[in-house]
């Protein structure tokens, strides 16, 4: 395991009062028991852990993504202050670390955009599909509509930075054309969009099986066929074109790489991606925490070890389908219920396989065949998938956790 990515968790809490977060809205209250920001002091600490870890593993370039609860709730002199740190723990080393800051952006004014510019941090925004969905579930918790804040925030950050990307969940209740047109009046440069935080229990309470297939493959026509050299950079897309023409790419919903990530905790606890605490309270908890142990103590994290290889360590469902080396099982979260563990094929499995035989079968047809690139027939590999399901194949290790 190589860990190059930290999810720093700068603050435990948050304005807004999102109806789907992870950290406050499915199950999990760990929160309640971490201080509300991650200290000055255990800065220096982290710093100096992601140093011995660099140097030990003959890293050169390390990720540090601010993240919370609201990142922006810690200030502007917070952020001047921890970059004053790691210039001076970093000088002359050789070593550098990207920041990154994932905020809900309705703290951003010119002033914070300006100084997070200044300093080198990278900014991106989470924001839902349309208006009025982001008016419906991202909401403060007097219940008031955050989109306003949230679109001001992207504004700045396209007129002082010169760019502005977003991560939404995908929502099904917006339409594919409201989505993409919502994208583009916003003139942001990419948009992330994730699968819901659902798995084989909770998924009936929300049930969108067979609608976000449906709804992925329109938005993929109407992003594809966008001719506009302007056009937002939607990563699914582009990795799973990637990943059928064999070219090795990979992210957390598919492809073969690894999950090089880790979790510092506003305590210094070290855990593994805690998007999986919607599987169950206090799957992440750890008992490593910066204070004590180093960096690599992440590797003793039998959850985090799985979290690493989850593209590689499979039901036999996703063994036997063809488009295991795409896929590689989806998302993590996405494969777990209480009676089997892990130890599933994704919750989305027939809507992934809609999205990348659609996909497969675009490119194959606007290549004319000069990648020699060949179709593929959904029914056939639904069918397929389903005739493995029949034979439950048990996995201790998957079912473990």
């Amino acid at each position: 395991m190589k860990i190059n990515t930290i999810v720093l968790k700068v603050a435990s809490r948050c304005n807004l009062n999102c109806s789907y977060c992870y950290v406050y809205n499915k199950g999990d209250e760990t929160y309640k028991n971490k201080p509300k920001i991650f200290s000055i002091e255990l800065n220096h600490i982290l710093l100096k852990r992601i140093l011995d870890y660099m140097n030990k593993y003959n890293i050169n370039l390390y990720t540090i993504v601010f993240h919370g609860g609201e990142p922006l709730l810690a200030g502007i002199e917070y952020y001047k202050d921890f970059i004053r740190t790691y210039e001076e723990f970093f000088f002359a080393t050789g070593k550098t670390i990207n920041f990154v800051m994932q905020t809900n952006g309705t703290l951003l004014d010119k002033e914070f955009t300006q100084a997070l510019f200044e300093l080198d941090i990278s900014i991106g925004i989470s924001m839902d599909t349309t208006e009025a969905t982001n008016s419906r579930y991202r909401v403060y918790h007097n219940n008031k509509s955050s989109y306003n804040e949230i679109k001001n925030g992207i504004d700045l950050c396209n007129e002082i930075i010169g760019n502005a990307g977003i991560l939404s969940v995908i929502n099904v209740e917006d339409t594919p054309i409201d989505t993409y047109s919502h994208l583009r009046s916003l003139n942001v440069n990419y948009a992330n969009l994730l699968f819901p935080d659902e798995n084989h229990d909770t998924i009936l309470l929300n049930d969108t099986r067979g609608k976000i297939g449906k709804w992925l493959t329109e938005m993929f026509d109407l992003w594809f066929f966008d001719k506009d050299n302007d056009k937002p950079e939607i990563p699914l897309f582009s990795t799973l074109i990637k990943l059928i023409l064999a070219i090795p790419d990979g992210n957390d919903i598919m492809g073969k790489g690894f999950g090089g990530t880790m979790i510092i905790e506003t305590n210094g606890d070290i855990e593994t991606n805690d998007t999986l605490r919607v599987c169950k309270s206090g799957i992440t908890k750890s008992d490593y925490n910066i204070k004590n142990d180093a960096l690599d103590s992440i590797k003793n994290i039998p959850l985090a070890e799985l979290y690493y290889f989850a593209h590689h360590r499979l039901s036999q469902t996703c063994k036997d389908c063809i488009l295991e080396d795409i896929c590689a099982g989806g998302y993590l979260i996405n494969r777990y219920s209480n009676k089997n563990g892990f130890n599933n094929e994704s919750v989305y499995c027939q809507d992934i396989v809609k999205l990348v035989c659609h996909v497969q079968n675009i490119i194959a047809k606007e290549t004319d065949r000069d990648l020699n690139l060949q179709p593929i027939n959904v029914d056939e590999v639904l069918e397929d998938i389903e005739n493995n399901k029949k034979t439950y194949n048990e996995n201790k290790y998957l079912e473990s956790f």
